[in-house]
């Protein structure tokens, strides 16, 4: 009786670099990875970590940039049946020895310039000794060199598929808000988002890979579908916009997201100031929620045709929406379109209870294939966010007549004015609409008249002049009076985390006070 083949998430990958050997599978500067020399390499890594003592359940931690090598590791460690945990290189000493000491890893693989901060860290664990660091071009005694580990090894002979239940990957939430949490997503969360969207490609696709791999956004929406579909994935060495929209024009990229505001704005400028031949694309991307007007507008007038699809998703839950629309059937610019096959959206009243389409605004809720696990070590946490057999977003939202969700905002972020409620959102759009403004943040401060006053902070075009009153009574063609901001402050960039995500809480401890003073 023949055995069946075993099936997890990786088991899309390897079926794929299988079935395209030949093909260009990654293109990295002038390095271009096939699908069979991904799969080779791959399969020695996992026999590598294997023989490093690498054991099924066990967290390997990848602290790299984007690249093949991050690409093959992601892939390599749930080959051999462990947990993948990508952490952003980026991130701040302090938060990685929050997540080092969290998940407790067995083994880390990183690159020379994070060696000795990862020696750092891994030196005073205590609940879980690390077993094994591997690190790109390493020349240290004791630790695994990268290259040597994949040319002196095998793949595994057989390969035990893990229960689609069973932890594939963990990523962490950025902390904008609050304490990062350990995201736990099954291999049934991963197989099933990257089946669907790969099932919407095919192996023409060209995807400039530009968003940090570390999360989500960066591997599981969008990059590692197109290599399960068997398309090329183009990772740029540089994100200035010049270089990506050169890429483009290189590589004929045929997919290319253009979120979130800074991003599009400077890509805007750029082929302002450059001509570049950007025929090749063939769809455009938005999928950080919902996106202003103003951008919108922009989008549709210099790629007029093409159509532009709009997700919505977060790290706890993929894939949970999504609508494509283009300049003549486009819904107002905070739908973010139907919930995925599988899944099903929900808007949850202020008695607790799912309100009927079309009956007004509340949190948006989520059950899903795609949805976490839970969060790592966290199950009070996990409690509170998957109560009632429905992941709770934080987000709110109402649904159409036809179950099309419309974003409107964060329960957090709503800023209650003088009895009057204020979605930041909204205020954050009107500002984004402004020719010289690159991104703005919006939260409510105290304040002894209005409760909370509308406060902004705005980074500004290099060179501008543009001045706080007149942000403030450009707001005026856009929202109602007590929307207007009270205060905003000009500054040169805003403050990010190591999720490369605007860092509200930073930008509220330092103007603490300022707003309540504001007449």
């Amino acid at each position: 009786m023949l055995s069946p083949m075993p099936f997890d998430a990786v088991s899309l990958l390897l079926a794929s670099a299988r079935r395209f050997g030949g093909r260009a599978a990654i293109c990295e500067d002038a390095a271009v990875t096939t699908y069979g020399q991904l799969l080779d390499r791959t399969g020695r890594l996992a026999g590598g970590l294997g023989a490093l003592g690498i054991e099924p359940g066990d967290r390997v931690v990848l602290l790299l940039p984007n690249g093949a090598r991050f690409v093959e590791a992601w892939w390599a460690v749930l080959w051999c049946g462990a947990v993948v945990v990508p952490l952003n290189p980026r991130t701040a000493l302090e938060e990685l020895r929050f997540y080092i000491g969290n998940c407790g890893p067995a083994c880390v693989i990183t690159d020379n310039e994070h060696l000795s901060l990862v020696e750092e860290l891994v030196a005073v664990q205590t609940t879980q000794r690390v077993r094994a660091v591997v690190c790109v071009d390493a020349a240290r005694e004791g630790i695994a060199d990268y290259e040597a580990l994949i040319a002196r090894s095998h793949p595994p002979a057989s390969r035990g598929a893990q229960a689609l239940a069973d932890p594939c990957a963990i990523y962490y939430t950025a902390g904008s808000t609050g304490r990062p949490k350990g995201v736990v997503r099954s291999h049934l969360s991963v197989a099933w988002g990257l089946a669907m969207l790969a099932q919407r490609l095919s192996r023409a696709e060209v995807l400039l890979a530009r968003a940090p791999m570390a999360h989500t956004g960066g591997s599981l929406t969008g990059p590692f579908a197109v290599l399960v579909a068997g398309g090329t994935l183009v990772i740029p060495s540089r994100t200035d916009p010049e270089r990506l929209l050169g890429m483009v024009q290189q590589h004929r990229v045929t997919r290319l997201y253009l979120h979130p505001v800074l991003s599009a704005k400077r890509l805007f400028a750029a082929m302002d100031r450059t001509p570049f031949d950007l025929s090749s694309l063939r769809c455009l991307h938005w999928t950080a929620g919902s996106l202003p007007e103003a951008i919108r507008s922009e989008i549709f007038r210099r790629f007029p045709g093409l159509p532009l699809e709009v997700t919505y998703g977060m790290t706890e839950v993929s894939n949970i929406a999504t609508y494509e629309c283009d300049a003549l059937t486009a819904q107002p610019s905070n739908c973010v379109g139907f919930a995925w096959p599988g899944s099903e959206i929900g808007i949850l009243g202020a008695d607790g209870n799912l309100l009927p389409p079309g009956d007004g605004e509340g949190e948006v809720v989520v059950r899903s294939p795609t949805g976490m696990s839970g969060y790592w070590d966290a199950p009070d946490l996990s409690a509170a966010a998957m109560r009632g057999g429905w992941m709770h977003t934080g987000d709110l939202g109402r649904l159409g007549e036809d179950g099309t969700l419309f974003l409107t905002g964060r329960i957090k972020d709503v800023i209650k004015s003088a009895g009057m409620t204020v979605h930041p959102a909204e205020v954050e759009h009107a500002l984004a609409a402004h020719a010289d403004v690159l991104e703005a943040v919006v939260f409510g401060m105290p304040h002894p008249h209005w409760e909370e006053a509308v406060t902004a902070v705005v980074a500004l075009r290099v060179a501008s002049v543009v001045s706080e009153a007149e942000l403030i009574d450009y707001c005026r063609r856009f929202l109602s009076g007590y929307k207007l901001p009270k205060q905003v402050f000009i500054v040169d960039a805003l403050p990010r985390n190591g999720s490369n995500k605007i860092d509200k809480r930073a930008l509220v401890a330092r103007y603490a006070g300022q707003a309540a003073a504001c007449a």
